[in-house]
């Protein structure tokens, strides 16, 4: 029996939860409402970054990292904390991370998280003697969704529908199917701790084009984000749409934001210098170090990891070894987070212009890499061939000819990059390539497929 509304009583909401930003939209009887969920021009998207607190404090977005700008250069030696006197049925320490004269910072801060999903070899991150599994940590970021949207609506409002990724980072390959499956029930198990009763999953490039008046034909939606690259091909009909061929990769901006750091941003911090740790032996900074720091999601790793401090200290010590000053400010000043953006804003600069420039400067910080959209291109290269055998496979698995396409969507925080419009532009006519609202087209089309659902 169809559900009988008031105009102004909300019917569900909409959730984006992205690699680097989510969104929350409202479905009414009669009117998608998307929910301003932070101050400033981009209200209506949350950085996807979770704060943690010794204290039990957890926090998202902005305020996350507000909380640990105060917060993260704060530790507590083990001698004095309350949970070092906490033993579990065996009589061993219940925090893991308890050693004699040792410690812990008492925050963290994490992010990426969309990216570990699939990955079944993570359980859980520790932290006080607390397990924390990725689908608690997520539900920090949908809890803070909803307390934004059950404010505006003034409802506590317990039906979700939720984007998912074709392919979740992590997830290609032998054990595709498995890996989705985990992905997917993370995914629901957060929404359910963030208070969702009912929950729907929807392929998020399908939920690009729900939006859209195309009464007949066919459609194909790109959907190009911070962690992967998505692509669905739609045919309509008078009676309605479905999907006739889906296709993507774990692809997207955060992984270009590291090619940026390995290529350009390494060199400049002296991360590729040899030097002498001990007489007669020079070694370079460990590779999995340079890899980790490339991006804030990394990050949480070698703050989670002692022997990261170790290890950077030992290189520091070596001749010439304060060249590192500034990595190690990076790591442990509470800097990370503006870093990162930093090195976000030229990729997106060289969107516009041939160049850009990564700079950052604090206090006994001056960073100013000058970057050039040709380099970026070259970086890149290889896996925008990639998005385009993507878009082809979708089409052989819709059995469509490029010219049969009717419209072609792009959106997503990745689909301004010159090099994808020109995919795109040369596979298609370009007359039929439009662009859409890069942080909102998606979370629309999710609250929109609710109202059809349950409306």
């Amino acid at each position: 029996m169809t559900a009988r509304w008031r105009v102004s009583e909300p019917i569900a909401y909409g959730i984006d939860f992205g690699t680097t930003n989510s969104s929350i939209a409202v479905a009414y009887p009669d009117r998608i409402d998307v929910v301003p969920v932070e101050s400033g021009s981009l209200a209506e998207i949350l950085p996807s970054i979770v704060y943690l607190h010794r204290d039990r404090n957890r926090a998202a977005g902005r305020e996350a990292v507000e909380q640990y700008l105060i917060t993260g250069s704060q530790g507590t030696r083990c001698g004095s904390c309350e949970i070092a006197d906490l033993l579990d049925r065996r009589g061993h320490h219940r925090c893991r991370q308890h050693r004699p004269g040792g410690g812990c910072q008492d925050a963290r801060l994490l992010s990426g998280l969309k990216s570990d999903l699939a990955n079944v070899e993570f359980q859980w991150t520790h932290s006080w003697a607390i397990d924390f599994k990725i689908e608690d940590l997520v539900a920090v970021v949908m809890s803070r969704l909803k307390r934004e949207a059950d404010h505006a609506t003034g409802e506590d409002v317990r039906r979700a529908v939720i984007g998912h990724p074709v392919v979740f980072v992590g997830a290609e390959g032998r054990e595709y199917r498995k890996r989705q499956k985990v992905a997917e029930a993370r995914l629901s198990r957060a929404a359910a701790r963030a208070g969702f009763e009912e929950v729907i999953l929807l392929d998020e490039p399908a939920a690009a084009v729900m939006g859209e008046d195309l009464t007949e034909g066919i459609a194909l939606a790109a959907d190009f984000g911070g962690g992967t690259f998505d692509v669905a091909v739609l045919r309509f009909e008078p009676d309605g749409g479905e999907v006739i061929g889906l296709a993507g990769a774990d692809i997207g901006g955060e992984l270009f934001d590291r090619l940026l750091f390995l290529e350009k941003v390494a060199p400049a911090l002296h991360l590729d210098d040899e030097f002498e740790t001990r007489p007669g032996l020079k070694r370079e900074v460990p590779n999995q170090f340079r890899k980790r720091l490339s991006t804030l999601s990394g990050l949480k790793v070698l703050l989670a990891d002692s022997g990261s401090a170790a290890m950077l200290r030992e290189f520091r010590a070596a001749k010439g070894g304060s060249r590192l000053d500034v990595v190690e400010e990076i790591l442990y000043g509470g800097y990370a987070y503006g870093f990162y953006q930093s090195i976000e804003a030229a990729k997106i600069k060289l969107s516009q212009s041939r160049k850009a420039s990564i700079e950052f400067h604090r206090p006994g910080l001056d960073i100013s890499i000058p970057v050039e959209r040709a380099e970026f291109e070259g970086l890149i290269a290889p896996h925008m061939d990639r998005v385009r055998r993507e878009i082809l496979t979708a089409l052989e698995v819709a059995n469509v000819q490029p010219d049969e396409v009717n419209l072609v969507l792009r959106t997503g925080g990745s689909s301004s990059i010159p090099a994808f419009v020109d995919i795109l532009e040369d596979v298609f006519d370009p007359g039929i390539v439009q662009e859409r609202p890069v942080y909102t087209t998606v979370v629309n089309g999710l609250a929109t497929y609710a109202q059809g659902e349950w409306g």
